[in-house]
């Protein structure tokens, strides 16, 4: 398992083209304080993992890796929106 990830990471790092469905948006950032939207966080899925982050924006060229979690199901918990939000917060709100 650590193998695929580490072919996937380096796949995407060297600017491949990565599926829809191994690596769609899962859902929105925390907004900033006035209300501006601050994108997406996305999934890399390699069943059973699945590793969630984003693009930062102050930092270009970085992608930051909020949490991996195991997963054998699809749906987004409130528990990873609400973790890569305070993620997201502490790297990003700096």
């Amino acid at each position: 398992m650590q193998d695929r990830l580490a072919a996937f990471f380096k796949r995407f790092a060297d600017g491949e083209r990565l599926s829809r469905d191994s690596f769609p948006p899962e859902g929105d950032l925390p907004t900033s304080s006035g209300g501006v939207s601050n994108g997406k966080f996305y999934a890399f899925k390699k069943i059973p993992l699945r590793a969630y982050g984003w693009h930062s924006k102050s930092k270009p060229d970085v992608f930051y890796i909020s949490h991996y979690i195991y997963k054998d199901f699809d749906d987004l918990s409130a528990a990873d929106i609400d973790r890569v939000g305070k993620n997201w917060k502490a790297l990003e709100e700096r």
